[in-house]
């Protein structure tokens, strides 16, 4: 089973019709690629580029394309499903009659944004002390989204006796002349494409993937590592960054800071003062969920609660690193207030000397990581002690995909075995979902694409990461096209594989569990929310 790496970001209808706009420059490389030009100039490869491109002259939905291409296996067919999702995104294909989508910008194309990485040294120099530390001579690492390449060229300088740098965007070439001007051109090899669209000469004794964002899984870190562990790296392999914490924080945004970003009653009141009109209908109308703010800049805030761990991940010893994160927290809080937001921040555990942390108060002073801030829609007042519920997910699992992050009022005293965090100490995640067994229905998750290839076949929401099943894993996911009991599925593949039922139920439940967390299947008569 292996990931498909997209960009997070918009989410895109599968089924809703798309078209070629108006003027699309290709270019037949000396390959006989079709490379197709994206708004910032820089030529990309599409597969199947010119049947793909042929399939929206007139509106046709991306999976009504995809049905009438033939591909040569699931990783062909994921291909081009990538590169359909991106020409949306680039605006080269748009629904009729609507403007095209506006490029995000891609941001790790210009220099600034890497300058601005550079320029962190404590971010940029912890990396590199944590890769030196964890290279050993003669290793085979690999570096995904290697960008100006400084984390491949430290691993070379520890000793690596071959680099493999992963990097989708232009900045590829940028790497490779900095490796030959500084002599590592022979050890560090530039694999152009996403992680998951290449593959390894040999396995990997080290991952390096610097993909933490401002929201910290935003870059899509999860599904990253989740496809290295299993198709580029060997058992045991280390990891950069080896642990995770995503976390949470009730806070009392100012007043001041609420009237700069939203129709708030003292925003309003200025704005009577100031131009004398009534503006209190804007207050009404929705606002954003969500901003982001450097940590130096929240310093000063109400903190009403300790930062509860909301989610915590050891890369390398982690089971199965999963792809959606549903949790929730109880902490106490610390002071009396109006809670109206929750900042979020993370805790990266590069090495054992090295841990970067954004959390106001914690972070260095040239960090350039932002913390999110999310709006309550309901703020609510507490007391010393009282118990507040934190809440956080990432991905499909709630909230329409993306993350989100809340805090609502316990309405009653912890339950028994639940501590209230009323310190500094953070808080575990507590969120127990409803264990698989033998008699479980399951099926697919609805609004999936999936396609069969010979021996193996893919599963895809068209905005997440795509899934390629082989073998038993891929006779399991044949099973789920309609509700189907757990035990039923063991005795199918009992009489495919000639082995006895009881035999795989444990790896049953488990593979099961796994796709339950990428939001791949779900229990019979489950809710979607």
């Amino acid at each position: 089973m292996s990931d498909s790496q997209t960009d997070p970001g918009p989410r895109l209808d599968a089924h809703v019709p798309l078209q070629r706009a108006g003027h699309v420059r290709l270019e037949l490389d000396g390959a006989g690629r079709v490379r197709v030009q994206w708004p910032d100039g820089d030529y990309r490869v599409v597969p199947h580029g010119l049947e793909i491109l042929s399939r929206f002259t007139t509106p046709t939905s991306a999976a009504e394309a995809l049905a009438t291409v033939a591909f040569s296996g699931a990783r062909d067919w994921v291909a081009a499903r990538d590169a359909i999702r991106d020409l949306w995104l680039a605006g080269l294909i748009q629904e009729p009659g609507r403007p095209a989508h506006l490029p995000a910008g891609r941001g790790y194309e210009g220099t600034t944004v890497h300058a601005l990485m550079l320029n962190d040294r404590g971010r940029t120099a912890g990396f590199v002390r944590a890769v030196e530390a964890a290279v050993r001579p003669g290793d085979v690492v690999v570096d995904i989204g290697t960008g100006t390449g400084i984390l491949a060229l430290a691993a070379a300088r520890a000793g690596a006796r071959r680099v493999f740098a992963i990097e989708s965007s232009s900045m590829a070439d940028t790497a490779a002349a900095v490796f030959a001007a500084n002599g590592f051109a022979d050890r560090i090899t530039v694999l152009r494409g996403t992680s998951s669209a290449v593959t390894l000469p040999e396995p990997a004794d080290v991952i390096v993937a610097e993909l933490l964002g401002h929201h910290p899984l935003d870059e899509g870190l999860l599904p990253v590592i989740a496809d290295a562990r299993r198709r580029h790296a060997r058992p045991g392999a280390r990891i950069v960054p080896r642990r995770l914490s995503v976390l949470a924080q009730p806070i009392q945004i100012p007043d001041e800071e609420l009237a700069r970003r939203e129709a708030s009653p003292l925003a309003v009141a200025r704005w009577r003062e100031w131009y004398g009109f009534d503006l209190s209908p804007v207050s009404r109308r929705p606002t954003a969920s969500r901003f982001s703010v450097l940590p130096e800049g929240a310093a000063s805030w109400a903190t009403l609660a300790p930062p509860a761990a909301v989610f915590d991940i050891d890369l390398e010893t982690a089971v199965v690193v999963p792809e959606t994160v549903q949790s929730s927290v109880l902490v106490a809080a610390s002071r009396e207030g109006t809670v109206n937001g929750v900042l979020l921040a993370m805790r990266a555990e590069l090495c054992d000397s090295v841990v970067i942390e954004t959390l106001p108060g914690r972070a260095a002073a040239d960090n350039c990581w932002k913390c999110p801030v999310w709006l309550l829609r309901e703020p609510f007042v507490v007391e010393t002690g009282a118990p507040v519920v934190v809440e956080f997910s990432h991905g499909e699992a709630r909230h329409g995909g993306g993350e989100y992050a809340g805090a609502h009022p316990e309405a009653t005293s912890a339950p028994p075995g639940v501590a209230l965090v009323a310190s500094e100490g953070l808080a575990a995640p507590n969120h127990v979902p409803v264990a698989l067994s033998p008699s479980t229905r399951v099926s697919r998750a609805p609004g999936l694409l999936s396609e069969t290839f010979a021996d193996e076949c893919v599963a895809a929401p068209l905005s997440g990461p795509a899934i390629v099943f082989e073998g038993t894993g891929a006779s399991i996911w044949n099973h789920l096209e309609t509700p189907v009991m757990i035990a039923d599925v063991c005795r199918a593949l009992a009489q495919e594989f000639d082995i006895e039922p009881a035999d795989c139920e444990e790896d049953v439940l488990a593979f099961l569990e796994d796709l339950r967390g990428r939001g791949l299947i779900r229990l019979d008569g489950e809710s979607l929310d």
